[in-house]
């Protein structure tokens, strides 16, 4: 505790609100070793700098918090939008690894490589072939209730990875993207863009789930968790191809209403 005082860790949490706080306490082990190294070094002496660098988290923070809130249903929560100074132009380390956050969507230390286009190009939405594929591959049924085509039910393609986060290259500056970066480092964000990019309406992306459990999943009340044979998750490191586990699981819990 006592060598948390004179971090920039220490100097961040009071500057930040409840949300920012409530990460600083249980999701700092989910950023980057470099940013966690960051938050963990005494801040800088130079009052410039130092108040800087405070600001830059803050906004990181802010980041996170509106990405988490717009997932998965992109419903565009706004940010909460505060004075950053500009950054100082002499004897200053950028910090290191990632975007700064800041809403332009410039980096500070390592910037993404993924060029984006001057206007929006979107990629259309499933076409039946495409939604044909997914159907296929899950032998006509919803992988969570089992509920089949054959049967009269409505199955549909459900994408995983939400049409809305990846549908054109100017979606690497959206929240979340740059959420992945603090996570996982600019180049496996990069990476996991890149091949959502190029296979958005893809099997890989698509997923057969019965209409009501497709409102579910994109309404984030139900979380579908691939597990290996020896009972742990996937991650996106993963370079698995074959068959798993699909854990199904209620963050906000089940409501069953009885008739009257």
């Amino acid at each position: 505790m006592e060598h948390e005082e004179r971090t920039l860790l220490a100097l961040v949490r009071p500057k930040t609100d409840l949300y920012g706080q409530a990460f600083l306490r249980v999701g700092l082990n989910s950023l980057t070793g470099a940013l966690r190294e960051e938050l963990d070094s005494p801040p800088p002496v130079d009052m410039i700098r130092r108040e800087w660098a405070i600001a830059t988290w803050v906004e990181r923070l802010e980041t996170i918090r509106v990405a988490l809130v717009n997932f998965p249903t992109l419903l565009g929560a706004g940010r909460i939008d505060t004075p950053v100074p500009p950054p100082p132009t002499t004897g200053i380390t950028a910090p290191s690894g990632g975007f700064s956050g800041f809403s332009a969507g410039r980096a500070v230390g390592q910037a993404s490589s993924v060029q984006l286009l001057p206007r929006k190009v979107d990629i259309a939405r499933a076409t039946p072939k495409e939604r044909g594929y997914a159907l296929q591959r899950d032998l006509g049924q919803c992988v969570v209730t089992g509920k089949k085509v054959m049967d009269g039910w409505n199955i549909q393609a459900a994408h995983i990875i939400p049409h809305a986060l990846c549908k054109n290259l100017q979606c690497r500056k959206k929240e979340f993207w740059l959420m992945m970066d603090f996570f996982f480092g600019v180049p496996m964000a990069d990476r996991l863009f890149r091949e959502l990019f190029a296979n958005l309406n893809g099997p890989e992306n698509l997923l057969s789930l019965d209409i009501s459990v497709h409102s579910l999943f994109d309404n984030g009340h139900l979380v579908l968790t691939p597990y290996n044979v020896f009972n742990h998750p996937h991650s996106v490191y993963s370079t698995h191809t074959g068959s798993y586990f699909l854990r199904v699981e209620y963050p906000y819990g089940l409501m069953y209403y009885s008739p009257v």
